[in-house]
């Protein structure tokens, strides 16, 4: 999302085309949110499975992938700052965007985008296509300097567990999300469901098995926010050193009263829907 004044604008990327939407940062019942498409006839011209994510002002699509029946998946980096048009321009020719060189972009296919105060973390499959084989899909991690506008490879997460679900053309995500800078994964498995945190305050850190946070939130029968992709709503710390989180639980905004522990465990104390 894009910051422009009291405003933020929201960017949407389709095959078709790539649109915004002007959300007030306070609430504002009255307020119309008017869509505008940006850009139009992407597939034309730009891969399709793009990532899309925005950084003062400026929109950023990366990857994507091209081709079933010989697929092949794109490193490249596309930049557009849309306040240099006016609304009335819109939707604007997509020659106006411009290649980012030597951004060190592994191939990436429909990215999914964290948001963190020193860049973006970006997680993706690197196979689109869904092969007969049950190997599992692996999975890239990559982390983007907005200041510098280059990318580094990060460690990924660890191969599935050998109870994963890997018939699907996607791979068993459950959930992902981050808070006060570790990234929770967790993974679908036939027998159960597997949780890895990876701490983004640490030089060369690893991905670490976490399961036994999600047997905590087991043995106090709170349901565990499967179905959350992307930030997490938090609170400022409660004197009691506790914390409220709110997710999207399946598009079912859900708050959590939580321990949240140095090592990056959280800890349940209660939920509400």
């Amino acid at each position: 999302m894009a910051e422009v004044s009291e405003f933020v604008y929201a960017y949407f990327i389709s095959k078709e085309a790539i649109v915004r939407i002007k959300l007030p940062k306070t609430l504002n019942r009255s307020f119309e949110h008017k869509p505008k498409v940006v850009f139009c006839n992407l597939h034309k011209t730009l891969a399709e499975d793009m990532g899309v994510f925005s950084h003062n002002h400026i929109v950023y699509m990366v990857g994507g992938f091209h081709g079933w029946s010989s697929p092949y998946e794109y490193d490249n980096v596309y930049m557009f700052d849309p306040t240099q048009f006016d609304e009335r321009d819109f939707p604007v020719p997509v020659e106006n965007i411009e290649q980012l060189p030597y951004s060190k972009l592994a191939p990436m296919v429909n990215p999914f985008v964290i948001h963190i105060e020193a860049g973006f973390y970006l997680l993706t499959i690197t196979d689109r296509i869904c092969k007969s084989s049950g190997v599992p899909f692996p999975l890239r991690f990559q982390h983007f300097d907005p200041t510098h506008k280059v990318f580094e490879t990060w460690p990924p997460p660890p191969l599935y567990p050998q109870d994963c679900e890997t018939s699907s053309l996607f791979p068993p995500l459950r959930c992902y999300f981050l808070i006060r800078g570790y990234i929770y994964l967790c993974m679908g498995g036939q027998t159960r469901t597997h949780a890895f945190k990876f701490n983004t305050m640490k030089m060369e850190s690893e991905w670490e098995c976490c399961n036994a946070m999600l047997d905590t939130f087991d043995t106090k029968c709170i349901c565990f926010p499967f179905g959350h992709f992307g930030n997490v709503g938090i609170s400022d710390e409660f004197a009691d050193e506790t914390w409220i989180l709110v997710f999207l639980n399946y598009a079912q905004p859900t708050t959590y009263y939580v321990t949240l522990h140095d090592d990056g465990y959280i800890v349940p104390i209660s939920s509400r829907f």
